[in-house]
């Protein structure tokens, strides 16, 4: 990424298409409707600030360390964002970018011929660092979960020598290559995914509000600028997860099934929780 904000940077005096955004002749009528659909790119190229709060039981100070930790991340990979998609648009005409299906590929094909496949394997080496990511943060939810007594019990399992939840990590890796078989296509995977986080999300930020309004102890994590910044942050949520149910059918509604069956699960794991204590 820095390498193409740099070949953009280097290469911006000597554009020769003219780089507007003229809005006046071409605002299409479902102007917002389409708006909410490009977020399933914007809210998946944004994903991962949260993973912070997962690893929040093993943070040092986390009252402090978490907020800023997020706050930081989601600044750097802002200013990133803009600055490489400036220099798409210094190497490629909006024509060529609007139909390209490899924008940062064929933006730098544009300088060297060697520049696309470059990129792709760059992007490639990426794909190795997230999984990595993903494969530490994401388990840990399902190993609170089956800690608290609401998934499988197996999976609170911590491996002896590294001290990490493996069998919750393989559980990851299973349920990720049940998705890749079931979608096939990376579109359709990342919009299911896409859905699916931010419709649990919304559900999470909803319940800031219940929770601020049942304990009279705040002395958790604190929240600048309540109620302002969670209430904007649930409309443009259920906006998108609404707009996402009418447009975008089949993964939507699958997430939305998946979501439901979660209902009996929870309770099933309740009543197996409350047998396990009379037990004992």
């Amino acid at each position: 990424m820095v390498m193409i904000i740099l070949i953009g940077a280097y290469f911006m005096p000597s554009v020769t298409h003219k780089i507007t955004l003229d809005l006046s002749n071409n605002v299409p009528p479902n102007l917002f409707q389409s708006m909410l659909i490009a977020f399933v790119g914007v809210f998946w190229s944004m994903g991962g600030w949260h993973h912070a709060t997962y690893l929040s039981g093993e943070v040092i100070d986390p009252q402090k360390t978490v907020p800023k930790a997020m706050l930081f991340g989601t600044l750097t990979v802002t200013v990133f964002y803009l600055f490489i998609i400036a220099a798409y648009m210094i190497l490629l005409p909006a024509e060529l970018m609007s139909s390209s299906e490899r924008v940062a590929g064929d933006a730098v094909a544009m300088v060297f011929s060697w520049g696309g496949k470059f990129v792709s394997i760059a992007i490639a080496i990426s794909i190795f660092g997230t999984i990595g990511i993903y494969t530490m943060s994401a388990p840990r939810i399902y190993y609170a979960m089956a800690k608290d007594g609401i998934f499988f019990d197996f999976l609170s399992d911590i491996s002896d020598r590294f001290k990490t939840p493996y069998k919750a990590m393989l559980f990851q890796a299973f349920w990720a290559s049940i998705l890749i078989l079931l979608w096939g296509s990376f579109i359709r995977i990342i919009t299911f995914v896409t859905f699916m986080d931010i419709t649990f999300m919304a559900l999470a930020t909803a319940t800031i509000f219940i929770f601020r309004n049942q304990k009279s102890d705040h002395s958790g994590f604190r929240l600048k600028w309540y109620p302002l910044i969670p209430l904007v942050y649930l409309i443009i949520t259920i906006a998108f997860v609404l707009n996402t149910l009418a447009n975008l059918n089949m993964e939507s509604w699958a997430g939305v099934g998946i979501l439901c069956m979660g209902i009996p699960s929870f309770y099933y794991f309740q009543r197996h929780k409350k047998r396990a204590a009379k037990s004992t």
